[in-house]
């Protein structure tokens, strides 16, 4: 299977590339933060500020984007007591809303990696250096 310059032109400008280096960025920079405390040797504490953090950007996602919705409903599939102007509004708010919800990933992301970064490294690493030594 093999693609055509033009459809990977076509697939490459609709790919965000800005997101994707603000999330490297911030993962970067969340776990570097976490890392050096963690040396310092106050693991509970960051352990603790972190864990909140996630939770709030956890509820606040899920509230602001009203829930995990795979895809915008279609104007059809909304009640049919709303008249035209009450789905228009809320198609609207639903979509302002999603744009907002995803600076929110710029944490959640970055604080998920770097959770399942610290878990491989206190349990599986070790596990991995005591069967290959």
């Amino acid at each position: 299977m093999k693609i055509s310059k033009n459809e990977l032109r076509a697939r490459l400008s609709r790919f965000n590339f800005r997101l994707v280096i603000a999330l490297a960025v911030s993962t970067i920079l969340f776990l570097g933060t976490f890392l050096v405390v963690w040396e310092l040797g106050h693991e509970i504490l960051i352990s603790g500020i972190y864990g909140a953090i996630s939770l709030v950007a956890a509820l606040a996602y899920t509230l602001i984007n009203k829930g995990f919705l795979g895809r915008l409903p279609t104007a059809e599939e909304l009640p049919t007591t709303w008249d035209k102007k009450q789905r228009e509004d809320f198609l609207g708010d639903l979509s302002a809303r999603r744009k907002k919800s995803k600076k929110l990933l710029l944490i959640l992301l970055p604080m998920l990696v770097t959770f399942a970064y610290k878990l491989l490294e206190l349990y599986f690493f070790p596990l991995l250096t005591a069967f290959f030594s």
